[in-house]
């Protein structure tokens, strides 16, 4: 795990946003809410989330490697 991974700002921003896609996502393809689905939706749903946090901590990792400016050049 990254020192990035590890920020309280990041955490909440990949939840949030894995959160809301995975919500999508689901609504798309016809499952139904969190609280009305069966054990084997509910399997699909949790791997779905895991499956868009790790895009979204990638894309965040990413992003900061690019912006990032070693010390030597400033």
């Amino acid at each position: 795990m990254q020192k990035l991974e590890r920020k309280l700002w990041f955490v909440m921003l990949v939840s949030t946003l894995s959160t809301m896609v995975t919500l999508y996502l689901t609504e798309s393809a016809g499952l139904p809410r969190l609280s009305e689905m069966s054990l084997s939706q509910g399997i699909l749903y949790f791997l779905c989330f895991g499956a868009c946090w790790k895009l979204f901590s990638f894309g965040g990792w990413l992003l900061a490697l690019c912006f990032h400016t070693p010390a030597e050049q400033r």
